[in-house]
């Protein structure tokens, strides 16, 4: 059974993580449950001195589409949110 798309919006996987890697922020570990894979990133070398942050992305192994996006500290509504947020400004 396919997902439907949800409010967070339509990408996939491929297209997310291509985003993340231009926007230095590096793929960490990927852990399967049923139906999904959560898959953790660093995001590293922002402009303050504060620890790497752990970056959390949920996707249907059907699909490829990712379902959400949260790190320890914030919830991504949608993919534009999390894109803004998210881009290199060095």
């Amino acid at each position: 059974m396919r997902p439907r798309i949800s409010k967070f919006g339509k990408i996939n996987y491929q297209e997310l993580d291509k985003f993340l890697i231009d926007n230095r922020i590096y793929g960490f570990t990927a852990k399967r449950l049923d139906g999904e894979i959560i898959y953790s990133y660093h995001i590293m070398f922002r402009h303050n001195k504060k620890a790497p942050e752990l970056l959390y992305v949920k996707v249907s192994i059907s699909s490829k589409l990712v379902l959400a996006a949260w790190t320890d500290n914030h919830t991504f509504e949608t993919i534009e949110k999390l894109k803004t947020t998210l881009k290199w400004h060095g």
